[in-house]
C-alpha cells in the first residue's frame, strides 16, 4: 500500500508519514484486541475473517455487501461444541467493536487469518 501511495504524484512526504502512523497505530489496536481473545481462550489456535462471499447464497441475499464473517475458528476439539460457539461469538463481538470504533478497518480484515503465535 505504500509504495501504491508513494506513486501519486501530489502526495508529500509528511503525509506519508501521518498515513504510516496512522496504520502502525491501527495495526497496533488490532493485535491487542486478537492477542486479548488468545489470552482469554487457551484453546483458540486461529481463525479467519472473509467476506460476504462466504456465507451461502441463500443468505448472502439478506446481509449487507461488506459484512464480516468469522470462519474457520480454531479451537481444540475437546472442549467442545458449546466452548467453541462462545469462542466465535467473543471473536464476533471483540471485531465488531473494533469495526466500530475504526470503520476503515473493515477493509483490512477482509481475507486475513489470526493464528497463535507457539513459542
Amino acid at each position: 500500500m505504500g509504495a501504491e501511495l508513494a506513486a501519486y504524484p501530489g502526495m508529500k512526504t509528511d503525509q506519508l508519514g501521518s498515513i504510516s502512523a496512522y496504520l502502525s497505530s491501527l495495526h497496533e489496536d488490532l493485535t491487542a484486541r486478537v492477542d486479548d481473545l488468545f489470552g482469554r481462550y487457551p484453546a483458540l489456535q486461529g481463525f479467519s475473517v472473509q467476506g460476504a462471499e462466504a456465507l451461502p447464497e441463500t443468505v448472502r441475499q439478506n446481509v449487507q455487501p461488506n459484512t464480516l464473517v468469522v470462519a474457520e475458528v480454531g479451537v481444540d476439539p475437546l472442549c467442545g461444541t458449546e466452548y467453541s460457539d462462545r469462542v466465535s461469538d467473543e471473536i464476533a463481538v471483540a471485531l465488531l467493536d473494533f469495526v466500530k470504533e475504526r470503520p476503515e478497518a473493515a477493509e483490512l480484515l477482509v481475507d486475513r487469518t489470526f493464528a497463535r503465535t507457539l513459542q
